[in-house]
C-alpha cells in the first residue's frame, strides 16, 4: 500500500488494528464509570453488560498471565490497569 493511500485512510479515521482500538475504548469506559462511582470493580451486569464482561475478562486474562499461560493480556496493559488500581500493582 502506498503512503498516499495510508495516509488517506488515517485522514478518514481508519482503525488498523481494531483489537486494540477496542481494548482501549473499554479502558476508557472502564475509567469513566470509576470516575462517577468511586470504584472499577465490576459494574452490574444488568446495567453495563458489555463492560461487565470487559472487566471479567481483563480479570481471567490477568490471572493467565500470572500463571505464564497464554492470554491477551500484555505488560502495557497491566500497566495501565494498575495505573487506575484496577489489579495490585506488582514488581515485574
Amino acid at each position: 500500500m502506498t503512503d498516499q493511500r495510508i495516509g488517506r485512510l488515517e485522514a478518514i479515521g481508519f482503525v488498523w488494528d481494531a483489537h486494540a482500538r477496542s481494548w482501549e475504548q473499554h479502558f476508557e469506559e472502564l475509567k469513566e464509570f470509576q470516575r462517577c462511582n468511586g470504584h472499577n470493580r465490576a459494574p452490574p451486569y444488568q446495567e453495563y453488560p458489555e463492560l461487565a464482561t470487559w472487566v471479567k475478562s481483563q480479570r481471567r486474562q490477568y490471572k493467565l498471565f500470572l500463571k505464564g499461560q497464554k492470554s491477551q493480556m500484555t505488560r502495557e496493559r497491566i500497566a495501565a490497569l494498575e495505573a487506575i488500581g484496577f489489579v495490585e500493582k506488582r514488581s515485574h
